[in-house]
């Protein structure tokens, strides 16, 4: 079976990302074979793959593709909500949909208008990069923040103050995107507790990764907590898995399905998971019990949190393990193996079609 990948988006979104690691999985699937976008109007596909987010999908976006394929599957990767009802002009040009949580599912499926069968194909979390070095015992809790859109400071702050009612010698390692581009945002941005520092550094002449470093490390000083502390910045996945690996402890912000920070990733070390309480977060905590929801708009909770949660040896060890289970199952494989049966079911409800 011949499949075409196409994202509606550019390589670097996670649009992008997503699509080109499900390219990557489909190829080790045997009875697909990933192929290129037909470019001649004669030329055709058993399957062109959609893969959009909810908030640019529109009909005139996926009507070129509807003569070039056996049958047409689309993706909706959410946006920060649990989906909207979609143009029924879009849903009956496909035959197949599929979405990354149940909530997303029932919000497109609101006056739904077609012959397109919907499915749920959760998030994939990620192989892991590296191991985690030997730690003893008895060394105090690592928390890592995983921080990848550095201009969410409430974040930043509750987490550094969590942190501070820990165990004396408990540190947390914010973990911030290095690309430079999302490093310059962070800097033009303003934020409880940091604006004042970003406007000193703002014109910092050694670089935007350190300007933003020195935002971090200015604001923990600020909070008395300046030795427990660090800023990494992260430009790739091995990066990114590197201080996940170390952490006793993960705290994700963004609720991103791809690419180096994708928001599972610490389930594939077996760290156990904190989360906003958002999209695929949401839809984990119901599927597996296998991360603890945050509300960052309420000070504290994180701290709640995490003391309970390190207090709790019994606790800990299983939100450990039920992350560790739903890693082994809902990899990028487990996904692409979904998507060939969805693609087949796909084409035989085209072909039942065609012989009524």
């Amino acid at each position: 079976m011949t499949v075409s990948i196409v994202p509606l988006g550019n390589e670097g979104s996670e649009v992008g990302r997503y699509s080109e690691e499900l390219r990557v999985a489909i190829r080790a699937v045997d009875m697909l074979r990933p192929v290129e976008m037909p470019s001649g109007s004669a030329e055709t596909v058993d399957v062109i793959h959609v893969v959009a987010s909810d908030s640019t999908m529109t009909a005139d976006a996926i009507a070129p593709f509807r003569a070039r394929c056996g049958a047409l599957v689309l993706t909706l990767l959410p946006t920060d909500s649990d989906g909207t009802p979609m143009d029924p002009s879009v849903a009956r040009a496909l035959d197949a949909v599929v979405y990354l949580t149940d909530a997303c599912l029932r919000s497109a499926q609101r006056d739904w208008d077609s012959a397109a069968s919907a499915h749920v194909v959760p998030c994939a979390v990620p192989a892991p990069v590296g191991v985690r070095p030997p730690k003893s015992p008895d060394e105090p809790p690592e928390v890592v923040l995983m921080w990848p859109r550095p201009t969410n400071h409430a974040a930043l702050k509750e987490a550094m103050l969590a942190v501070g009612e820990l165990p004396r010698g408990s540190t947390l390692t914010a973990a911030y995107n290095g690309d430079g581009v999302s490093a310059a945002r962070a800097l033009s941005s303003t934020g409880p507790g940091i604006a004042s520092v970003a406007d000193r550094l703002q014109g910092a002449s050694d670089g935007t990764n350190n300007a933003v470093e020195r935002m971090i490390l200015e604001m923990a000083k600020h909070l008395g907590l300046a030795e427990r502390i660090r800023a990494v910045p992260c430009s790739t996945e091995a990066d990114v898995h590197a201080q996940i690996a170390r952490a006793d402890a993960v705290v994700a912000v963004e609720p991103i399905c791809a690419g180096p920070w994708n928001g599972l990733a610490a389930l594939a070390h077996g760290r156990p998971l904190l989360a906003a309480d958002r999209t695929i977060f949401r839809d984990l905590m119901l599927r597996a019990g296998c991360v603890r929801l945050l509300r960052f708009d309420q000070p504290g909770h994180l701290a709640a949190c995490l003391r309970a949660l390190f207090s709790n040896e019994l606790g800990l060890r299983e939100l450990r393990e039920r992350g560790a289970a739903y890693g082994a199952t809902h990899h990028w494989h487990a996904v692409a193996c979904r998507m060939a049966n969805i693609y087949a079911g796909a084409l035989s409800a085209v072909s039942a079609r065609r012989i009524r």
